[in-house]
């Protein structure tokens, strides 16, 4: 339909470090595509906890193995809600690629 308003993306963000959930949230709420941001969480298990409250057509969530046991929120999310998930990381490591794919993952943005 020509002039109607496209339902917006709603995209919810899991980002351990303030400063660049910060940033992502702002790059995300000026894209060029309709894409609102309709939460975040600094832990795992808090945006676990808030994702079972809203729905979110995409998750971006930061993975650090070494922080936050961040990995064990790909097959909770997987199972738990609809929502495609990406993966954010600055850990470049094809296996650890692969393996959060083979949890679900639908890719990986690469920090960098």
């Amino acid at each position: 339909m020509s002039g109607s308003n496209p339902v917006p993306i709603r995209v919810f963000i899991v980002e351990n470090h303030r400063i660049i959930l910060w940033g992502l949230e702002k790059l995300v709420s000026t894209a060029s595509r309709p894409i609102q941001v309709i939460g975040s969480a600094p832990t795992s298990d808090e945006g676990l906890k808030l994702l079972k409250e809203i729905t979110a057509d995409v998750v971006l969530v930061d993975i650090d193995p070494d922080i936050d046991n961040s990995m064990k929120i790909i097959p909770d999310l997987v199972a738990d809600t609809q929502a495609r998930l990406l993966v954010f990381t600055g850990i470049h490591d094809p296996a650890l690629y692969e393996k959060v794919v083979l949890q679900g993952a639908m890719g990986v943005v690469d920090k960098t």
